[in-house]
Parts: C-alpha cells; structure tokens; sequence
C-alpha cells in the first residue's frame, strides 16, 4: 500500500502537468484570439486579412488537435473564447467580402463557438455599416443592414439552456444592435435624399429666375420708348 508521500507526489505529478498544458494553450489560444481581432480591424481599414486569418485558421488547427488529447484543458472558457473570436473573424470576412458563409465543420471551432460567433459578428457589421453612412455609401449601408438582420433572424431561431449555449445574451445584444442601426441608416438615407430634393429644387429655382426678362429699364421715370418722363410735368405739381 502506497504512502500518503507517495500518493501526494503522484497527485502533485499529474496537476503539475495539467497546469503546464493550461498554460501552453491559453498562451496560444491568446495567440489566435489577438490574430483574429487584428484581421477584423485589417477588414474594416479596407485592408486584405486573409494571410493573416488564413494563417490562424491553421494555428488553431494545429491547436485543436492538441487540445483534443487534453480534454480537461480544451473545455476550459479561454478555449471556447478563442474560437468565439476566430468563428466572427471568419464569418466577418465572408459577409463583407461577399464570400459564402463557412460550414460549421470546416473550421476548428465547436459548434456553440459559431453560433456566438454569429452574435458577435452582428457588432462588427454594424461598425461597418456607420462606416458606409459616413462615406455616404447608403447601398452599402443598406446591404450591410440586411446581413445583420439576416444574422439576428438565425440567432434568435436558438432557444437552449446557458449549460448547452449561452445564446441569449447574444440575442438580446445583438436584437439592440439590430434596431439601432436601422434607426440610424433610416435616418442617414431619409436626410441624404431630403438633401437632394432640397438641392433639386434649388437648381430648378435658379433656372427659372435665369429665365425671366430682365426689366432694367423699365422702372420709374420711363416712357416705352425708353425716353425719359418728368411725372411733374405731365401730371402737374400736386
């Protein structure tokens, strides 16, 4: 029969290894998760982010198969935050891009990580949709929008317990975001075409007045020859 030393030393053996497995995966998930944040705001700066994300994308693979070996470590929360990151990056792309959406099975993300992903990605369109209203781009707004509500429609389509998908946190944010945004893109087009008729009025007012015959010449003290008229003498001193 073992020793309590000899019991503790085993069990200190296996913690410290555990330990040192969570600790090499939250520094890569850190990794992954600061790549896809930084090809989201490559996105939004109008830049290419698809060497980076690409490249991340397979970090996580490799990542992933990793994790697969130390089950305890890979449902720790970090893990399924990296993967929440790195499905919106992906999903942002393939939205402003205009790529087809992703399977779920193609990316090493859970499928809980994609579906909040979705949640998330709902924000970043929404940031590129403000950008759009004041490039006054109002289609690209307008087609932005449409993502955004098209994300929501599948978003709220989930109804399952915190323990199996915290999704409605994301609902209700994601619901604000949505009714915000069409607020202010109704807004932004309403005025812009207000300006516009403004305008058009405008240009219609100053060709008519450029039209009119002028009438120098024909005030006071004028005869219809042009000739000059003293009113006294013609009509008496009063």
């Amino acid at each position: 029969m073992p020793s309590l030393d000899a019991v503790a030393r085993k069990l200190r053996r296996s913690l410290d290894e555990k330990d040192r497995q969570r600790e090499r995966a939250l520094a890569a998930c850190r990794e992954v998760q600061r790549d896809a944040k930084l090809a989201i705001k490559r996105i939004h700066r109008g830049e290419d982010p698809s060497p980076l994300l690409d490249a991340t994308l397979r970090r996580a693979r490799v990542l992933g198969r990793q994790l697969a070996r130390h089950p305890e470590v890979e449902a720790m929360r970090f893990v399924g935050e990296m993967q929440e990151e790195l499905a919106e990056a992906v999903l942002v792309r393939a939205l402003l891009e205009k790529r087809p959406l992703p399977d779920p099975s193609e990316l090493p993300v859970t499928p809980e990580a994609y579906l909040l992903g979705m949640g998330d990605a709902i924000g970043e369109l929404r940031r590129a949709c403000l950008d759009r209203i004041r490039r006054g781009d109002d289609a690209g707004a307008q087609r932005v929008l449409r993502q955004m509500e098209e994300l929501f429609s599948t978003l709220v389509q989930f109804d399952h317990p915190a323990a199996v998908a915290d999704v409605r946190r994301k609902q209700d944010v994601a619901r604000a975001l949505v009714e915000r945004t069409q607020g202010e893109v109704a807004v932004a087009v309403g005025g812009r075409r207000l300006e516009k008729k403004i305008e058009d009025l405008s240009s219609m007012l100053d060709e008519l007045e450029g039209r009119k015959p002028s009438r120098k010449g024909k005030g006071r003290g004028q005869g219809k020859g042009g000739e000059d008229l003293d009113v006294d003498s013609a009509w008496g001193s009063r």
